[in-house]
């Protein structure tokens, strides 16, 4: 949750909501994202005003990566900001590597052949992963 809470946070306009000593635990907690450090958290602080009042000042979008672009390269710009946004836009969301297993599954294994032996069925999905055939 803590996660979610911090990502949430480089919305600008959820943003403007939040109170300043809150929005600083969330950006310390941002550090669990692993690919953003401390040293970018100490950033995001130095910018969370000028965040606060762009974000205020301007009528809310959809699009938080247009907003960023638009104040990124102004004075008392939100480059830091803009660049953990970018960050994030980019992050999945979840993993989709269960879901390939199981569509690798039903590609090669039919319905009269899901009574095939567990260690059968492993090493023909190991051998089609690693790029060889069965």
């Amino acid at each position: 949750m803590k996660i979610i809470r911090a990502a949430d946070i480089f919305n600008p306009w959820v943003a403007v909501t939040v109170e300043a000593a809150k929005a600083m635990e969330y950006l310390e907690d941002s550090t669990l994202i692993r690919v953003i450090t401390a040293e970018m958290v100490r950033k995001l602080k130095d910018e969370w005003g000028n965040l606060v009042l762009k974000a205020g000042g301007s009528e809310e979008k959809d699009d938080t990566l247009a907003f960023y672009k638009e104040h990124n390269s102004e004075e008392g710009g939100l480059q830091m900001f803009a660049e953990v946004a970018q960050i994030l836009a980019v992050l999945p969301t979840s993993s989709a590597a269960c879901e390939r297993v199981f569509s690798l599954l039903r590609l090669m294994f039919g319905k009269r052949q899901d009574r095939s032996l567990e260690d059968y069925i492993q090493a023909a999905v190991m051998l089609r992963d690693n790029g060889r055939s069965t």
